[in-house]
């Protein structure tokens, strides 16, 4: 693989992570209601903003170089 393509594989799969843990927590068999509904997916949000802020930053700096 190319360094972009390493790059972007690593991008997904820190940005797929806290899904598919949203994801695993929503289709629980044993112990989920309704009332895990908004709460995870308002933490899934919140991660996934700071995932979007940092790449931000990240990006931004390293055109600064």
């Amino acid at each position: 693989f190319s360094p972009a393509e390493l790059s972007f594989l690593s991008d997904y799969a820190s940005t797929m992570n806290p899904v598919s843990k949203a994801l695993n927590i929503l289709q629980g068999e044993v112990d989920v209601c309704m009332g895990w509904l908004v709460p995870t997916i308002t933490l899934l949000t919140v991660k996934l903003d700071r995932l979007q802020t940092s790449s931000k930053k990240e990006y931004s700096s390293g055109l600064e170089k």
